[in-house]
């Protein structure tokens, strides 16, 4: 079992890691003000299951993996990642040209809305170094394996959620009213 003292570390460095910006606070903050909170929810979900997937890989050996000379596959995800971060970038700058009304995006289908967080969540470098790097730290060799990476993976996915879903709300809050072109495709 996970000790005690560990398990509050492992809490603390959750809530820093979900609460410091990047791509997922990004797009929490762009879906929920173009959105609302409820179709946010929805791509949180997405980004969740993409944390919930490093989590199982980093417990089934990521780290090893890159520690044992897979320093190229770190450096094909960050890339994938870094593309696809530049693809949503550049979808941003030409809705902003394009000046497209505010009501297009709002018709996003949930699942387009959830394939994109979890894109944003499987291609984040944040998150790719915290579960190979530190997440395989606080398992102890001695207890229940997976018993251990469930309860790591359940306080950080519910860190994650509170995170992304509380920057969703305030931006829902807000940008209400107000011209969010910047927003319309991230």
């Amino acid at each position: 079992m996970v000790e005690y003292n560990s398990l509050f570390a492992f809490f603390v460095l959750a809530v820093v890691a979900t609460l410091s910006p990047g791509p997922a606070v990004l797009l929490a903050i762009s879906n929920g003000a173009n959105l609302g909170v409820r179709k946010a929810v929805i791509g949180i979900f997405g980004n969740v299951s993409a944390m919930i997937f490093y989590a199982t890989f980093a417990s089934l050996g990521m780290g090893v993996l890159i520690n044992e000379g897979g320093e190229f596959l770190l450096r094909c995800i960050q890339f994938a990642g870094g593309l696809y971060l530049c693809y949503l970038g550049y979808k941003s700058i030409v809705s902003v040209r394009t000046n497209k009304p505010l009501s297009e995006p709002q018709q996003s289908q949930g699942l387009s809305v959830f394939t994109k967080a979890a894109l944003v969540g499987l291609s984040n470098p944040k998150a790719i170094i915290f579960f190979s790097a530190l997440f395989p730290q606080f398992i102890n060799n001695q207890g229940d394996f997976l018993v251990q990476t469930t309860i790591l993976t359940s306080i950080f996915a519910g860190c994650s959620f509170s995170a992304l879903t509380m920057y969703a709300f305030l931006s829902s809050k807000i940008f209400v009213g107000r011209n969010n072109k910047w927003f319309n495709y991230y």
